[in-house]
C-alpha cells in the first residue's frame, strides 16, 4: 500500500517505506520544510477518502505521537483520575484536525494539527466546567408518592452536610440577619 502511496505523492517518494517514512519523520533533526510538505501530503491523502486514507490517518499519528503524547501529559492535570477520557478527548480531536484540516491556510500542518489538538481539548474542557457550575443535581427519588406532601418533603428539612452548605446560610436556609427579631419571624414563615 505505501509503494502506491508514494508513486501519488511526491514527499513520500525517496522513502523505501513506512518505517523509513515514519524514523524520518520522528528523528530531530531534518529540514522541517520537507517534514511538512511529508505531512501535508499525507493529511491530503487522508482527507481524499482513497485506498491509502487509512494508511495515511495512521502515519500521521504514528509520525506525531512524540507530539501527542506532549499534549497528553499537560492535559493530565486536568483529567486527573480519567486517563482513558483523555485519550477518548485527544483521539476524536487529532483525527477530525486531520480531516478537517484546511491545507490552503496553513503554513505548519504538524503544528498547527498539535496545536489545534491541544486547543480544541482545553476549550472542551472549559465548556464542560462551565457546564458543571450551572448544572445543580436533582435529589435522588426515593420512591415516594408525590401526591403526599409529608413524604415528597421540605428540602429545607433535609440534613445537609458541610460541604454542600453555602456559606453564610444557616442549615434552615436563611441568610444571617442583625435583628433576633427577624429570624424569629423569618423561621416562623418556614
Amino acid at each position: 500500500m505505501f509503494e502506491e502511496m508514494k508513486k501519488h505523492r511526491r514527499p513520500l517518494r525517496r522513502f523505501d517505506d513506512a518505517g523509513a517514512l515514519l524514523a524520518y519523520l520522528n528523528h530531530a533533526g531534518g529540514d522541517l520544510d520537507e517534514k511538512d510538505a511529508i505531512y501535508g501530503s499525507l493529511v491530503q491523502a487522508a482527507q481524499s477518502r482513497g485506498d491509502d486514507a487509512e494508511l495515511a490517518v495512521a502515519l500521521v499519528w504514528l509520525g506525531l505521537w512524540p507530539a501527542l503524547d506532549g499534549v497528553y501529559r499537560r492535559r493530565q492535570r486536568d483529567f486527573f483520575g480519567e486517563p482513558e477520557r483523555l485519550v477518548s478527548e485527544v483521539g476524536a480531536r487529532f483525527t477530525a484536525a486531520i480531516h478537517d484540516a484546511d491545507l490552503s491556510r496553513v503554513r505548519r500542518v504538524a503544528a498547527t494539527l498539535v496545536r489545534n489538538v491541544d486547543r480544541d481539548v482545553r476549550e472542551a474542557l472549559k465548556r464542560q466546567w462551565a457546564e458543571d457550575k450551572v448544572r445543580v443535581p436533582l435529589p435522588e427519588d426515593r420512591g415516594d408518592d408525590p401526591d403526599d406532601d409529608e413524604a415528597a418533603g421540605d428540602l429545607r428539612r433535609s440534613p445537609v452536610t458541610r460541604l454542600l452548605q453555602t456559606p453564610g446560610v444557616s442549615k434552615l436556609g436563611q441568610p444571617p440577619r442583625l435583628d433576633p427579631d427577624a429570624d424569629v419571624e423569618a423561621l416562623r414563615d418556614l
